[in-house]
């Protein structure tokens, strides 16, 4: 057993072992990456200097996407209780089930996109109105007949939307059609304020939300400055 291992041994000491030192080394002859450590306090800068950027930057856009609403969309308040709300959701609420359930079984999804249903919910609505003038009628009724599909309302609505406002009971209601379309859009709007509706001009105020991140980004700013 002894000259056994006496032999392994004198193979294992003329082993050549700069081959092995190349291969180990993934960067060739390139010296390894120096990583300089942060300190506790320069991560708590980076990271606040990060959390203040992006805060920044979100304001921003959020205060560029209302002003862009103000000049694209007609804005109304709506409260509960309005047969807009009832009626505008109960058909969202259709297309949303039936599009989940087509997903879930490997079926079809409802045609159109779900903005066309909210319209024509909407519009069903507002021509029902007893205080609508004779030409607004007239206008709705028109365009209601020649909607054969909510492909073609898409092409001619762009935004049908009702979302929950800040305070309870209250919702929100966007509208935006085709230039070409203008005087529909005025017929509905009709429609709409007939409901007890209120519309809404102007740039929209902050959000809470914003509002909160606008309180942070004050405190950021103070502690930056300190």
């Amino acid at each position: 057993v002894l000259p056994f291992f006496s032999e392994l041994a004198e193979e294992f000491v003329h082993v050549d072992v700069s081959e092995l030192r190349a291969q180990a080394n993934d960067n060739g002859n390139q010296p390894p990456t120096k990583m300089r450590a942060l300190s506790t306090g320069e991560d708590a800068e980076t990271v606040r200097k990060a959390l203040l950027l992006v805060s920044k930057m979100t304001l921003r856009q959020e205060l560029e996407i209302r002003e862009l609403q103000s000049a694209v969309f007609k804005t109304f308040v709506v409260r509960e209780p309005n047969p807009i709300i009832s009626t505008v959701r109960a058909e969202v609420g259709s297309y949303l089930e039936k599009a989940k359930m087509a997903r879930s079984s490997g079926g079809s999804l409802p045609e159109g996109e779900v903005h066309a249903y909210a319209w024509a919910a909407l519009t069903q609505v507002a021509v029902q109105q007893e205080t609508l003038d004779g030409t607004s009628k007239a206008v709705i009724d028109s365009h209601r007949a020649a909607m054969a599909s909510p492909d073609m309302i898409a092409d001619v609505v762009y935004i049908a939307k009702l979302k929950k406002a800040f305070n309870k009971g209250e919702f929100k209601l966007f509208l935006a059609v085709s230039p070409a379309h203008h005087g529909l859009l005025e017929a509905v709007s009709a429609g709409v304020l007939a409901t007890g509706a209120v519309e809404k001009k102007g740039q929209a105020p902050a959000s809470g939300m914003s509002r909160e991140l606008q309180a942070l980004v004050d405190k950021l700013t103070e502690i930056a400055s300190k």
